[in-house]
């Protein structure tokens, strides 16, 4: 994968050239601000000017349960739509954002605005979409990077007022339906509880779907991180901070990798234009996941790569907007071929670290 970025020249002068934000807007690189719901409930509320006991009325939950979520003691599982419609739609009747009466162009004005004067850090991770025109989009990519704040401490979650809190991956169902924490057992092995922990946080954080619909994603259905980034940020805490002393052990590699790999899915998946990423969705439609459509990719490169040899180096603008072209289409053939690698190296990693089990995809 890291091969893939080191030989595109145009990959990295994209990654050189000011556009790390983008990269950061879907993972977060050491030394980049993180966007935290304690951010996203604050500019809401200053942006409309309510309260929090009235925005938890708006999303549905109990202002405590926000409370909880803002402070990083509890796990945010809001839909990114359902907080555009309830919240900032301003045609959904009753809505902070119908209340203002203002029109889309005004709120997305009025939200820059708010981000600029108090939130310098949500300014500095949103640089690479600052300048997008669409309210909706810009507002869903607000809410999909943001991330949930928790801190390790001897393997136990623990909130920023120091209180501990317990992972969504040790919560189960009895057999009356009541939640309870799980424990591992006694008798299981450090291998055997780091994969069932495993396990519940994928079926948790609903990760077989998010990987699933990569054939949506690339034919342009929106996609949001933040559910995979809250996942990499459980198995971090609850197995990677917990079973330190396990490292060398085969099962602590390959969900360590797993969780990199996620990084590496979802990084990509937000640098993929659709116009040159819906030909392979339609594909993985059409014929499922295999490696035909690997080969499908190369044809592409090739054809393109051609066609740049082709092309005689020139001062002419129109031949120079021709190259260019075509080397941003190379660059997007190379975030497409990772993003599949990352795709089929998850499922196999899912199979080793629960054997006997697969994960559902094509």
């Amino acid at each position: 994968m890291a091969r893939l970025l080191t030989n595109c020249a145009s990959v990295a002068h994209i990654l050189l050239d000011g556009c790390s934000s983008i990269v950061y807007g879907w993972f977060p690189v050491k030394g980049l601000p993180m966007i935290t719901w304690s951010d996203t409930i604050d500019i809401t509320c200053e942006m409309f000017q309510i309260n929090q006991q009235q925005l938890a009325s708006y999303l549905n939950i109990s202002e405590s349960t926000l409370s909880r979520i803002r402070h990083g003691k509890a796990r945010a599982s809001f839909d990114s739509n359902a907080v555009f419609n309830n919240v900032f739609d301003p045609d959904t009747k009753g809505s902070p954002a119908s209340n203002k009466n203002e029109g889309k162009n005004a709120l997305l004005t009025l939200l820059k605005e708010t981000i600029e004067l108090d939130f310098p850090k949500v300014r500095e991770a949103m640089a690479d979409c600052w300048n997008g025109t669409d309210y909706q989009t810009f507002v869903l990519r607000l809410l999909g990077r943001t991330r949930q704040r928790s801190f390790i401490n001897n393997g136990a979650q623990i909130s920023s007022d120091g209180e501990e809190v317990v992972a969504t991956s040790d919560i189960v169902g009895d057999k009356d339906g009541h939640r309870k924490q799980k424990r591992a057992s006694l008798g299981e092995t450090p291998s055997e509880q780091m994969s069932d922990i495993f396990e519940q946080t994928v079926a948790d954080y609903n990760i077989a779907t998010y990987i699933c619909k990569v054939s949506d994603y690339l034919c342009g259905e929106p996609f949001y991180s933040s559910n995979a980034f809250s996942f990499i940020d459980a198995i971090q805490t609850n197995i990677l901070a917990r079973f330190i002393s396990q490292q060398n052990d085969k099962v602590f590699e390959k969900i360590s990798e797993f969780s990199q790999e996620m990084r590496t899915y979802s990084g990509f998946l937000g640098m993929v234009r659709v116009a040159v990423s819906k030909k392979y969705g339609i594909f993985l439609k059409a014929c499922g996941f295999n490696n035909e459509i690997f080969g499908l990719i190369e044809n592409d490169r090739g054809e393109m790569q051609s066609k740049l040899s082709e092309e005689p180096s020139t001062e002419d603008k129109d031949n120079k907007d021709l190259i260019t072209g075509l080397e941003e289409e190379l660059s997007q053939l190379d975030f497409i071929s990772s993003i599949l690698l990352a795709h089929k190296r998850l499922c196999e990693l899912y199979g080793e670290i629960c054997p006997g089990k697969r994960m559902h995809i094509f």
